[in-house]
């Protein structure tokens, strides 16, 4: 007993939340939104008692996978919540957490909340541009264009609507991207 203590007491706390987490993993508990939140979570809380940026992303995939599975399940304040969770763990200009983000905006304007959702859609714009990501950038004033406007089209908001889509899709056309398009 007095060497498990010992082990427990030396080992540091990020690299036991690791070791659960891919015990859980091998384990088969890694399973659906559920498992993919319980192992993110372990993971989310490794990474930010030891700042570790490989931790830190996989928690983070795992966190937007278990968002995906419960916004299937129709569960969007979880959704959301998980959403939040996992541009948290990512860098600043990390182009997953610019989709994120983005997703994150989408959910929160299609649940009625337009200052809310342009507030998060503004930040995924901003960290697309320091990530320089021009595309990710135009997607996220697109849809920050589309939600300002759903709220009162008023001529202004459906200009900059048209403004940016325009934008948009003169970035998609050099090379047939047509991601970038709202």
């Amino acid at each position: 007993a007095h060497s498990l203590v010992r082990r427990m007491a030396t080992t540091p706390l990020a690299d036991r939340y690791v070791r659960a987490a891919e015990w859980m993993d091998g384990a088969g508990r890694g399973r659906g939104p559920s498992g993919a939140e319980l192992i993110g979570s372990r993971l989310a809380i490794a990474a930010r008692a030891e700042w570790d940026p490989d931790v830190a992303r996989r928690a983070a995939a795992l966190l937007a996978l278990a968002a995906e599975g419960t916004a299937a399940l129709g569960d969007d304040d979880a959704s959301l919540q998980l959403l939040r969770s996992a541009t948290s763990l990512l860098v600043y200009d990390d182009p997953t957490r610019t989709d994120l983000l983005l997703e994150a905006g989408l959910r929160i304007a299609q649940r009625g909340d337009t200052f809310a959702a342009e507030r998060v859609l503004a930040e995924a714009a901003f960290a697309a541009r320091e990530g320089d990501d021009p595309r990710g950038e135009a997607r996220a004033n697109v849809l920050r264009a589309a939600t300002r406007a759903s709220g009162g089209a008023s001529e202004e908001a459906l200009q900059v609507l048209r403004d940016a889509a325009d934008a948009a899709i003169a970035l998609g056309e050099p090379s047939n991207d047509e991601t970038g398009l709202a």
